[in-house]
């Protein structure tokens, strides 16, 4: 028996060896598996300060506009729009027109200042003639008119033919200078307000 029993006792003392020996390696195996990953390294940011007041507004920001619409006389004594009243300068328009009369050879382009679709109703700011027009049936020749406004408000006209390619151009100053009356005015005014 006590054979058998040595025997049995290193039979299992084996199994029990090996047992542990695998079971060590599950254990080694998940930990392994399991292990927390390192943690990131961050850099140094300030907390965010306790908000104690609301942040301030956006400071406004001054553009430059056009205070009136600007225009050209058409046939019948309206005014055809070119640049909107409001619009942001610098700004260039163009817009096409055609001749309203047979055989005309050269166009009168009257500029004008105002929000009326009556022209007359409107202020007259200048005149841009192009001539040596050849002629054409109503309608045929293309007159490619372009207002630029600059940043100082000078507006820059120019009319080309768009077969021809013939132009003329003219700067008009939209502000427009004061009478000495006004100067005066505007003179005293100012004393006034200083208190002498």
């Amino acid at each position: 028996m006590k054979k058998v029993r040595k025997a049995r006792a290193e039979a299992f003392h084996e199994i029990n060896r090996a047992a542990k020996e695998d079971n060590e390696a599950e254990r080694l195996s998940s930990l392994v598996h399991f292990q927390r990953p390192p943690e990131p390294e961050f850099l140094d940011v300030e907390p965010d300060p306790e908000p104690s007041s609301p942040p301030p507004p956006p400071r406004p920001v001054l553009l430059d506009v056009t205070p009136r619409a600007l225009g050209i006389a058409t046939v019948g004594g309206y005014c055809e729009e070119i640049i909107k009243r409001n619009c942001q300068v610098p700004l260039e328009q163009t817009r096409v027109f055609t001749t309203g009369h047979d055989d005309q050879k050269s166009v009168e382009i009257r500029v004008c200042q105002g929000e009326s679709r009556r022209f007359e109703d409107n202020t007259q700011v200048g005149t841009l003639v192009l001539p040596d027009l050849p002629p054409r049936p109503r309608g045929l020749l293309r007159i490619a008119v372009t207002f630029e406004i600059d940043t100082d408000g000078i507006l820059n006209v120019s009319a080309r033919d768009e077969q021809t390619l013939q132009a003329q151009s003219a700067r008009i100053n939209l502000i427009g200078a004061q009478s000495s009356e006004e100067v005066e005015a505007a003179r005293e005014r100012l004393r006034q307000m200083r208190g002498g």
